[in-house]
Order: structure tokens, then sequence, then C-alpha cells
């Protein structure tokens, strides 16, 4: 099964209280730390960010800058996956280090066993937004839901056929 990586950095690689530079300072090296994290299974990785975040290339990764969609991050997304329609996509957040590498193998496995499936995660059986694995050619799927809607992933996922895997032993999450 091939699977890439998104990696989403949106929002502000913020810090309340430091100067731009020490912020972005703290925000590249929680991406860094995310990136390490990811499972060898990986192929390739794509990091989406907000066009108002500042310059990231020192990751030497692919990066997407978007213009905030008034149909939000799914929009984004989808503007990534289309064309992709070959390969599962680890979708996950730059800005969360909470996860590890054991949990991001916990979403592949679930994967492999259904990998027609989305799989999302769940912790104490409440939908965590981040990680999930996107199935091959759901892009169609997502396409179809923004030509009739302005959701969110949450609302996608209301409407959608998906796995849940429970994450245990993620820090500050109670």
């Amino acid at each position: 099964m091939d699977v890439n990586a998104i990696v989403y950095i949106g929002g502000d690689l913020d810090s309340e209280g430091c100067s731009a530079a020490t912020r972005y300072d703290i925000g590249l090296r929680c991406i860094e730390y995310v990136l390490e994290q990811l499972p060898q299974e990986i192929t390739s990785v794509i990091l989406l960010a907000d066009s108002n975040q500042p310059q990231i290339e020192d990751l030497s990764l692919p990066i997407i800058y978007v213009d905030a969609s008034p149909k939000g991050f799914l929009s984004d997304l989808h503007k990534v996956l289309s064309g992709q329609s070959d390969s599962h996509f680890l979708v996950l957040s730059g800005a969360d280090d909470r996860f590890t590498n054991e949990h991001y193998s916990q979403l592949l496995d679930h994967s492999a066993r259904l990998p027609h499936m989305t799989v999302i995660s769940t912790h104490q059986g409440e939908i965590l937004p981040f990680p999930m694995i996107l199935p091959a050619g759901v892009s169609g799927d997502i396409r179809d839901f923004l030509s009739e809607s302005e959701g969110s992933v949450a609302d996608w996922l209301e409407q959608s056929v998906f796995i849940e895997c429970e994450l245990t032993d993620v820090p500050y999450l109670l």
C-alpha cells in the first residue's frame, strides 16, 4: 500500500508572548519532531500551508500554499488530493506533537486491513481531527460533498463510512 503524508501547517506558528522569530523557531521544531515520528512506510511528504504562513522552505520538502478557502480545510485538502488517486494519505497536523510513530503505525495497520476505508483517530471514544488516513480515490467523495455543502471535515465524516482507530497513551488528552 502506497502511503504519502500531508502535514497541515495551519493557523499561526504561534507561541504567546514570543517574537516572530522565536515563534517561527518553535513551530519549525514542532514540525520537525512530527516529521521524525512518521513511519518508514510513508513514501513522500507534502506540506500544506496557509498562504499567510511564514516561508518554511527550511524543511526542504514540497510545500503547497493555499489561500484560506471559504469552504475551509476540507476544500484545501481536496486541492492537494485531486489527481492523486493511487495513494493513501496520512493527514496530520504539523503543530501536534502528541502523536508518536506508534500511533501513526496503528492507523496504517487499520488501513492495511481495509484499504478502501477512511481511518480516523479516536481517544476514549472521542473523534480527533488529526491524524487520519484517507484511502486512494477519496478525492471524488470530497468533491461531491463540497459541491453540496460548505462543511468541515467533521461534517464530511458524519455522512461518510469510516473506521475508528482508538489511540491510547496520547499525552495531554484526558
